[in-house]
């Protein structure tokens, strides 16, 4: 079992590492670099951490972890689906800014050899898709939502989003990418509401 003391100096790690890396990217981030926003000698960091990778591997759970928690009371609570759907998709925006190393993950094409990140975005398409499923499903049952393909129309919805988060973390305007989603959502949503 891990001491409180290891704990306490693996998260300050994980901490400055996570600002170096937001700063500069993976590919630019050193080990040099970390152990120098600690004070601390290079080696030292290898007593809690393999490498670089497995710094950023620890981040980037973290921050999907942070994600997931963000995201379930939405998922597992009682609004209307329609609303579930466009509370879900704001608080992704909305979020983005604080997961600066987990988007960049999803998206950065220097990550894409690294089998941690490959497996992640797999995962994280997988749940995002299962997620809207479920909201879909719940519509449709409701009768709120029309029959169409939950799962075509789930994996449409989360490309659709994709570009929107793509834009985000490529710090483009946020008013302009809230304005985007209000679009995307209205669209969505007048093509899914059944009509009497």
């Amino acid at each position: 079992m891990e001491k409180p003391r290891e704990k306490g100096i693996k998260e300050l790690i994980l901490s400055r590492a996570s600002n170096i890396f937001k700063r500069f990217g993976f590919k630019k981030t050193t080990m040099e670099d970390i152990a120098g926003s600690l004070n601390k000698a290079k080696g030292s960091l290898y007593y809690y951490f393999k490498n670089k990778e497995d710094i950023f591997r620890s981040i980037v759970e973290k921050e999907k972890s942070q994600l997931d928690d963000e995201l379930a009371p939405i998922l597992q609570g009682k609004l209307e689906p329609k609303d579930k759907l466009v509370r879900y998709f704001q608080k992704r925006i909305e979020f983005l800014d604080k997961l600066p190393n987990y988007y960049s993950a999803l998206k950065d094409k220097h990550l894409e050899h690294y089998s941690f990140v490959a497996d992640l975005r797999e995962k994280s398409r997988e749940e995002e898709i299962k997620s809207i499923r479920n909201i879909l499903n719940e519509g449709i049952k409701a009768g709120t939502f029309r029959k169409l393909d939950p799962d075509k129309l789930a994996i449409n919805i989360v490309s659709s989003m994709k570009y929107l988060e793509e834009r985000a973390v490529s710090r483009e305007n946020i008013k302009e990418i809230e304005t985007d989603l209000e679009i995307m959502l209205d669209i969505i949503l007048h093509g899914l509401v059944a009509r009497n």
